[in-house]
């Protein structure tokens, strides 16, 4: 087994790691970051090496390297990573938290997925995707690449998420539903017809009830 590097020397890299560490039989020896973006060269206790000659110390036939970046510009960082990761030769590493139900086998490369999610069967998920904690993927849905699902969100049966989009917390959507590319799909909406590429949905904002007293209510 590979040992791994973690791509990134941000506060979201440091969570990767401490769940490689608690969750996982994988070690983690370095941390790897653009020569522009390092600071320091310790980071949680382990080395952090310049991505443009990471494959001279850990070349990549012994080790795989697992995206610790979140979903910044729509998630384009996390594909330019992974294609420049790729065109050195690497393999992208996955993490999956042992306590999620994964009904399926078509899983691509590089996917984050953590805590209590349910992936059910025919779900296809492609690559780089970032799933976050107790999120619902029903039967049948597609998710493509580079894209992020943030925690309890709820996709019905047959849904298709394309590539690089962003969905909320606690956001669902609607069974048969396309989420077309660079979609971003705002916290607790609720999405029942398809999306087209570049949207915004967001929810109602909540309001306060003016004149109104919680003692009125309860």
């Amino acid at each position: 087994m590979k040992k791994l590097i973690i791509f990134g020397n941000s506060n979201f890299s440091k969570l990767i790691k401490w769940y490689i560490d608690h969750d996982d039989d994988r070690e983690v020896v370095a941390f790897c970051a653009d020569q522009e973006y390092i600071i320091e060269n310790v980071f949680e206790g382990l080395p952090v090496i310049a991505f443009e000659e990471i494959e001279k110390m850990y070349p990549p036939e012994q080790y795989e390297i697992l995206i610790g970046i979140g979903y910044n510009k729509m998630n384009d960082l996390r594909k330019k990573i992974y294609y420049s990761c790729k065109q050195k030769g690497y393999t992208i590493a996955s993490y999956i938290h042992s306590s999620s139900l994964i009904q399926t086998e078509n899983i691509g490369e590089g996917n984050i997925i953590l805590e209590q999610t349910l992936i059910e069967p025919f779900v296809k998920i492609g690559n780089c995707n970032l799933i976050w904690y107790k999120v619902s993927i029903a039967h049948d849905d597609i998710i493509g690449n580079f894209n992020t699902i943030a925690g309890m969100a709820s996709l019905c049966g047959h849904v298709i998420i394309k590539n690089n989009c962003f969905v909320g917390n606690a956001s669902v959507i609607r069974e048969s539903v396309i989420i077309n590319d660079y979609s971003l799909i705002g916290a607790s909406a609720f999405v029942g017809r398809d999306v087209e590429p570049f949207s915004v949905v967001v929810p109602q904002k909540s309001v306060v009830l003016e004149g109104k007293k919680s003692t009125d209510f309860m």
